[in-house]
């Protein structure tokens, strides 16, 4: 049986980029978040921080919804791209 990693997988995977970002977020909380797990528990590190402001690189994300759930503010609201945009899974 071969294993593969996250990373592998994931680069298997597609995306029809939509032109507009389907994350919602109030940034005004995020700078008062300590620990901003969204960072730490994006599988495919769409949230980074740039001189006190936080990036969205939407163009791939996974579309898994793991950053509303770690959001402790419940600030985080990912609606989906149109239909035939986002993600197109190609393993599991």
């Amino acid at each position: 049986m071969i294993t593969m990693s996250i990373d592998e997988k994931l680069s298997l995977n597609t995306y029809k980029v939509y032109k507009e970002n389907h994350i919602i977020v109030n940034k005004d909380k995020c700078i008062a978040c300590i620990e901003k797990p969204c960072i730490y528990c994006c599988p495919t590190n769409t949230y980074s921080w740039e001189n006190d402001d936080l990036i969205i690189s939407f163009e791939g994300c996974v579309e898994c919804g793991t950053c509303e759930i770690v959001c402790p503010y419940k600030k985080i609201r990912l609606t989906y791209p149109p239909l035939g945009h986002g993600i197109i899974y190609r393993y599991g």
